[in-house]
């Protein structure tokens, strides 16, 4: 049995949410948290009922590699998760992962006009799948 992590691909709209299966091999689909007063409380409960370890949050880096502007956002926001969850924090680059998530969607057949409903939790897979790979 491996812990379970909680993949997250936040956006000021939607927060994307995957979790790895219970032999930490590969990512699930959560869903999405509309991005509100109310998200740090729901991810708190997913984190407390599926008794997540750890989370991957993805944060988001110029072509160079530096924080991008939405990067202080999201650091602040992964702060209050884990001063309110207790679980650690370990951050991916998250350049890619939009990118390779449209690409997933419109190889499986799904239509632009229905990706936006897909997008947020399939990078948050994406980001996920690729610290699973690499453990």
């Amino acid at each position: 049995m491996h812990d379970r992590w909680l993949g997250i691909d936040y956006g000021t709209v939607r927060i994307g949410l995957a979790i790895s299966d219970p032999l930490g091999i590969t990512a699930q689909p959560v869903g999405v948290v509309p991005n509100s007063d109310t998200a740090l409380a729901a991810i708190c409960q997913i984190i407390q009922e599926r008794s997540v370890k750890k989370c991957i949050i993805g944060l988001p880096k110029d072509r160079q590699g530096n924080d991008s502007a939405m990067a202080e956002r999201i650091r602040a926001f992964a702060d209050a998760l884990q001063h309110r969850a207790g679980v650690p924090i370990e951050w991916v680059d998250e350049r890619f992962s939009t990118v390779a998530a449209t690409r997933q969607l419109r190889a499986a057949g799904i239509s632009a006009k229905h990706q936006r409903q897909h997008i947020d939790t399939q990078a948050a897979m994406f980001l996920l799948q690729g610290v699973l790979d690499r453990a």
